[in-house]
């Protein structure tokens, strides 16, 4: 972590030891925001408690969750966010075409068939570019996704805004 000391498990306060652990214990390991975040324990435990909820029991569709997540990486060239989730998006089935044009900073070719993720796309930039978005983008995502999924939306991306923000200001690169 360039602008932080290099992180030792060794030297947490109890309290830190216990959200670490808790991070462990879920995800196997301590991803480097998480780390960064330990640095203040309450921070960690609320930012591990809402992260999870988004992986775990957000009611978004895979694949448009992980679009999300990669149209904020790239907003925030947050490279470590962006090569954490690029696979998962695969993986979920969004397009290797919209992936591509994604990191390159290209509006895909939606067409009609590929509806959801245009909605995803115009809402996503719309609110990360004009910090603002449209009625007929609001709706447009409330149709697709409903109430609680526009919620779920809309929390997603000031999650993922944070987390690239943590990551850009400590310098956090694709290989921490």
């Amino acid at each position: 972590m360039a602008r932080l000391p290099e992180f030792d498990p060794s030297a947490l306060t109890p309290d830190q030891q216990d959200i670490f652990d808790s991070i462990v214990e879920k995800r196997g390991s301590v991803p480097a925001p998480h780390k960064i975040w330990l640095t203040n324990p309450g921070l960690a435990r609320h930012t591990h408690g809402l992260g999870w909820y988004f992986q775990h029991e957000s009611t978004l569709p895979q694949h448009l969750y992980e679009m999300a997540i990669l149209l904020v990486a790239r907003h925030w060239e947050a490279e470590y966010a962006w090569q954490t989730h690029v696979q998962r998006a695969a993986a979920a089935g969004l397009a290797e075409d919209i992936i591509a044009d994604l990191r390159a900073r290209r509006r895909p070719a939606f067409g009609e068939e590929r509806n959801a993720e245009a909605v995803i796309f115009e809402f996503v930039t719309s609110l990360q570019d004009k910090r603002a978005v449209s009625q007929v983008v609001y709706n447009r995502a409330l149709d697709l996704l409903g109430q609680s999924g526009l919620v779920d939306l809309t929390g997603l991306v000031g999650y993922f805004t944070m987390l690239s923000a943590t990551l850009t200001v400590f310098e956090i690169g694709p290989d921490a």
